[in-house]
């Protein structure tokens, strides 16, 4: 569990949820990182956190995982997307009332 306040800034990724899933990231903010927020596991919630300049993704899902909530989050300004879900199946995770400019898949909301 990663609870901010807190500002994560200059790695590859700021943030990646990897091992088992059933973690949770909630209240910090990524900026100036390639990846902001990678979610690469399942059943994780990445809620009320800030994703800002990151070079390539704000928030992202990879391939193949399920179950993750991202919610609440606030994403602008990052390099390809702000939002970017990679599973192809769009009911697989949820994304919910997050502020965002770009995302690459209208389930994101």
């Amino acid at each position: 569990k990663i609870v901010g306040p807190g500002k994560i800034s200059g790695f590859t990724y700021g943030i990646s949820l990897t091992s088992n899933g059933n973690s949770s990231v909630h209240g910090v903010t990524v900026t100036r990182n390639m990846f902001g927020i990678a979610v690469t596991s399942d059943h994780n919630i990445v809620q009320d956190n800030v994703a800002t300049d990151n070079s390539s993704s704000g928030i992202q899902v990879n391939p193949g995982v399920y179950g993750n909530r991202i919610i609440g989050n606030y994403a602008h300004m990052n390099g390809i997307f702000d939002l970017r879900n990679n599973e192809g199946n769009c009911d697989r995770n949820v994304w919910r009332h997050n502020h965002f400019g770009t995302a690459n898949q209208s389930c994101i909301h």
